[in-house]
């Protein structure tokens, strides 16, 4: 299960508590449910890093990234940006596909 939550309206409550975040129900290590917490831009670049893993060396464009996650194609763009200075991804220029970085290139 995946959710995402975002307060419209709140009384009394303010500032970092009231920021939007994802929950997540996962199986831990032993086999137990959990539910793991992510600031909302967290967990769309995370499903945006699974999503590229799963395009192998074809790549995804940020037009079909958004897409398929439901975000905005600026969203991707700037999250593609953090990715590359990570050094998550491979840099790419224009509208060229988006590809896991999984061997660092060699200098």
């Amino acid at each position: 299960a995946y959710f995402c939550v975002e307060f419209t309206k709140s009384r009394g409550t303010y500032g970092k508590e009231t920021e939007p975040f994802s929950a997540k129900l996962i199986q831990n290590e032993s086999g137990f449910l959990e539910w793991t917490l992510a600031s909302i831009k967290e967990g769309t670049k995370q499903q945006l890093v699974e999503l590229i893993k799963d395009c192998g060396e074809e790549g995804i464009s940020v037009k079909d990234a958004a897409e398929e996650i439901g975000k905005s194609k600026g969203m991707i763009s700037r999250l593609r940006k953090e990715l590359v200075n990570e050094g998550t991804i491979k840099p790419t220029k224009g509208k060229k596909p988006m590809i896991f970085n999984d061997v660092p290139d060699e200098k």
